[in-house]
């Protein structure tokens, strides 16, 4: 590992989490649509990559876990989650992808609610891929897409063009309608529904 991101680990996660909870306390926060998920007992939220910084303060201590892959970018993210109260899979479609989602069917059959970037973790933005569609297919447990939309926000000139909801932004977040993967045969249909729901950063 370079020094730079030996450094990168050590002091991002320290830094972090105490700056993105004197952010996140100045938001005001609206949801929409949770009647969508609080009877199911094990259940996918899917949301883009470039939505999950306003998700990880709202969500914090929901005993959830979030699929992060195993390369040094999501390493730092892995131990920011950590000081919010997620619990980890490791994996993903290009690092420990195989691993991962065999976790994640366990884990669902066990009636966990786990969180994934469909389009993580490095792009093409907004392009759902398969993961999400497998595990909601192997488990016979659903997916909740998730779309944020605040009233104001930067936008970071990363590849998931990463928003950042400025203070005192007003935040809605809306839950769409479970969607089941009955079959790999449904699974473009099923692609096509999320990713309509979950809009664009």
């Amino acid at each position: 590992m370079k020094a730079r991101d030996s450094l990168l680990l050590f002091f991002v996660p320290r830094l972090l989490p105490p700056v993105i909870r004197l952010l996140g306390a100045t938001w005001r926060v609206r949801f929409v649509g949770e009647k969508n998920f609080r009877s199911l007992d094990g259940f996918i939220f899917a949301f883009w990559h470039g939505v999950m910084l306003p998700l990880l303060y709202t969500h914090r201590k929901r005993n959830i876990t979030v699929l992060v892959s195993e390369h040094t970018d999501g390493e730092m993210i892995a131990r920011v989650l950590v000081r919010f109260g997620y619990n980890l899979v490791r994996g993903s479609t290009t690092h420990g992808g195989a691993r991962g989602l065999v976790e994640m069917v366990r884990l669902l059959g066990s009636g966990a609610t786990i969180a994934i970037t469909p389009d993580g973790p490095r792009g093409p933005m907004e392009e759902f891929q398969n993961g999400a569609l497998f595990a909601s297919w192997r488990s016979g447990k659903p997916i909740i897409p998730v779309r944020v939309e605040p009233s104001s926000a930067w936008h970071l000139s990363s590849w998931d063009k990463f928003m950042i909801p400025k203070p005192f932004a007003r935040i809605t977040i809306h839950y769409g309608e479970p969607r089941l993967c009955l079959s790999p045969d449904t699974f473009e249909g099923d692609r096509l529904y999320l990713s309509d729901f979950m809009g664009f950063v």
